[in-house]
């Protein structure tokens, strides 16, 4: 990847984290990467893109933090909740990271094949979960697609709504988040 694009994504992700989304432009792009405005426009076409290549990049963090999560020699149970335990935590390492990349509707509403091949990566890791579950019959045999679908906007909207309360990742916070997640185990295991 060039240099200056990732230069320029760096400093645009130290934006987001620093003053959230809204204060992306491609004029604040250039003061906080000390280029032109016009360097900025020979990587990205416009705000969006930028915002699409950024939460891309960040879906792409969001996918290894899933598969450095797990285990491979631990029961799929383990690893399901390794892998559900990483996803809450990579949502409370930056709020503003994960509402760029989840709650952000104009760039889903078209989104680069940058950002949806990031995202659909992240998800696949939950998908070859579910499978290696049907495999060992420790998950009951429904379909793949519905059982994801249901344990990704659950976690999802677990962590949206503890991070729209401003609430800290704290012993609180985590009892919580171990009682969703074997929850949601309960709801897929034989």
């Amino acid at each position: 990847m060039n240099t200056l694009r990732n230069h320029l994504l760096l400093a645009a992700r130290d934006i987001v984290e620093s003053n959230g989304v809204q204060a992306i432009s491609m004029r604040s792009l250039g003061e906080v990467a000390n280029v032109s405005r016009g360097a900025a426009y020979r990587h990205f076409s416009n705000k969006h893109d930028l915002l699409c290549a950024l939460a891309g990049s960040m879906g792409n963090e969001l996918s290894s933090a899933l598969a450095n999560s797990v285990n491979s020699n631990d029961s799929v149970k383990q690893q399901f909740q390794q892998m559900a335990k990483a996803y809450i935590t990579f949502s409370f390492q930056s709020a503003e990271r994960y509402a760029l990349i989840f709650n952000s509707p104009d760039l889903h509403q078209n989104p680069t094949d940058e950002l949806r091949q990031s995202l659909n990566e992240a998800f696949q890791r939950l998908v070859e979960l579910i499978e290696m579950g049907h495999a060992d019959n420790s998950i009951v045999n429904e379909s793949i697609e519905h059982q994801a679908n249901f344990v990704w906007s659950s976690l999802h909207g677990f962590c949206t709504l503890i991070l729209g309360r401003k609430e800290q990742y704290d012993v609180y916070t985590a009892d919580q988040a171990d009682f969703v997640i074997n929850k949601l185990w309960r709801s897929l295991a034989r």
